[in-house]
């Protein structure tokens, strides 16, 4: 996502997901948005998903709390925890463990995001907040960016 390269253009790019928070922001970051400029028609929308900044940097709940159940099609209940969870302020790391039970079997899933401002990232590329940002749920924001027209 850092360097693409697909040699046209488009109308609309969407990165779902938490899929920039993946990457380390700044270098990472700033080279996603300039190929992402580089690839939308004058006048496109780029728009990306991010993670709320207070729930990356709030406390965890308790491991022995669920945080979600869910039944699945076939009667099975999964249910999720957070084993741990980790913010560092310093370079926008925050690390997360999730326990996924149904039964006796338990998997665990670590996960890393990175929390930066994407708007002066993106408007350094040519990319312009085109409108406030959604919240989308409890957990995350969609940032909605237009390539200027005469860019």
């Amino acid at each position: 996502m850092a360097s693409l390269a697909l040699g046209t253009v488009y109308d609309a790019v969407i990165c779902p997901f938490f899929g920039l928070a993946h990457l380390p922001a700044g270098t990472a970051w700033r080279n996603t948005f300039k190929g992402v400029a580089k690839h939308l028609r004058p006048g496109g929308l780029a728009a990306f998903h991010l993670p709320l900044a207070e729930r990356m940097q709030g406390p965890a709940p308790p491991p022995d709390q669920p945080v979600a159940r869910h039944v699945l099609p076939d009667g099975r209940t999964l249910t999720l925890y957070v084993a741990e969870k980790a913010f560092r302020p310093d370079i926008g790391r925050f690390s997360l463990a999730l326990d996924y039970v149904s039964g006796a079997e338990r998997r665990r899933e670590q996960l890393t995001y990175y929390l930066a401002h994407p708007v002066p990232l993106a408007e350094a590329s040519g990319l312009a907040l085109d409108r406030p940002a959604t919240r989308l749920g409890d957990t995350g924001e969609v940032f909605v960016f237009r390539r200027a027209a005469d860019a």
